[in-house]
């Protein structure tokens, strides 16, 4: 693989997951970092032993693909500003907060002959490539409907005050609670669930911010995203899936598909080592019995040991090295503009606060191996 160089714009909490992740790949090098706040970057850079850019320009006038770690709202404006000046960009998720902008985004990097892709990268693990193959050699039949949570938990009750990253950044509650379980990780989900059964072609559902029972605490700002979404979603596949995102009930990341020949169980989609069991169809030869499903079978794979020590095990850095490899090949990424724009699109109708029905604008269709 022909090396790298990336820069890291953004120094905030989730920087030193990528940054422990990037050095699993000894092809790509962090040539600096930067962020809005001077004190901050230079905790980090110091930290992780990494030159410290001084300014946004500075960055971008880097030869090095830019890693966009900033927050939410500035998304949009540095990737923009990156395209312009000619860099390939992974941005964390979404890629900006409308439609408007990613497809403007997208429209950008296709005119410059430029790769951009978006986390999250969990559909690029060995984990999701075993339920992919799995599914392609009919292990459990034809895939008929899928339940899929992303349960994040109450954790207005948790002690996330006390959440720091190893560089010493603490776990932006501000922001995080302003914009939701819901915009921050449906794409979790959503990432795997197009990625195996393909775009979707209509969703109904509902979406709304319950009060809790224990409320938020005023410390963190009165803005609250939505907190619950319950949603089934139409694939290209005829795959129907049950989708339930939010930050209420207890923390479940679990994804379950039932075919017509047995179910396979996912227990963890962020996690690169989750379990992943199925049970196949048995015939029916007992008149007492209940049920028709067979034992429990584990499915094994193999993975990489964890990146880092951290409640899930995700390799934030696999869509850098995706987008790196693909500058090589020239092939287009998996996590490119067709499916972040898709992903972005439904998070977007999924945090709408309503009950509705919904017909997408946009369409995921692969690209294909040259671009």
């Amino acid at each position: 693989m022909t090396d790298r160089a990336v820069v890291l714009v953004g120094c905030g909490y989730a920087a030193d997951f990528y940054v422990a992740c990037l050095r699993r790949y000894p092809h790509l090098t962090v040539l600096g970092a930067y962020d809005v706040d001077p004190e901050r970057a230079e905790t980090f850079c110091r930290f992780h032993g990494v030159p410290r850019l001084s300014s946004l320009a500075e960055a971008l006038d880097q030869d090095a693909i830019v890693v966009n770690l900033t927050s939410i709202e500035s998304h949009y404006p540095v990737t923009r500003e990156a395209l312009r000046r000619g860099r390939h960009v992974f941005s964390e998720k979404p890629l900006g907060q409308t439609l408007a902008e990613a497809l403007e985004l997208q429209e950008t990097a296709r005119a410059n002959g430029l790769l951009l892709s978006s986390a999250p990268s969990t559909a690029l693990g060995p984990c999701h490539g075993a339920v992919r193959d799995a599914l392609r050699d009919g292990v459990v039949g034809r895939p008929l409907v899928v339940y899929a949570n992303l349960e994040d938990g109450p954790v207005h009750k948790m002690e996330y005050e006390r959440w720091i990253s190893p560089s010493g950044q603490p776990w932006p509650a501000r922001d995080e609670f302003a914009a939701g379980p819901i915009l921050e990780h449906a794409g979790y989900q959503l990432t795997w669930l197009i990625s195996l059964f393909g775009g979707v072609t209509e969703m109904t559902g509902v979406t709304t911010t319950l009060t809790p029972p224990t409320p938020y605490p005023s410390s963190i700002g009165p803005r609250f995203g939505a907190n619950l979404a319950l949603w089934s979603l139409t694939h290209d596949s005829g795959v129907i899936t049950r989708l339930n995102c939010g930050g209420l009930a207890p923390r479940d990341y679990a994804l379950r598909i039932v075919g017509d020949g047995g179910v396979l169980d996912v227990a963890d989609v962020m996690r690169v080592d989750s379990e992943i069991t199925y049970r196949r169809e048995e015939p029916l030869g007992d008149p007492g019995r209940i049920g028709y499903l067979g034992p429990a079978e584990r499915l094994g794979y193999d993975f990489p040991p964890p990146p880092y020590d951290d409640t899930h095990y995700i390799d934030f850095a696999a869509g850098v090295a995706e987008l790196a490899a693909c500058l090589d090949d020239t092939a287009a990424p998996r996590l490119g503009t067709p499916l972040s724009v898709h992903v972005l699109e439904l998070t977007l109708h999924l945090t709408t606060a309503g009950a509705r029905t919904v017909t997408p604008a946009t369409r995921y269709l692969p690209e294909g191996a040259t671009r």
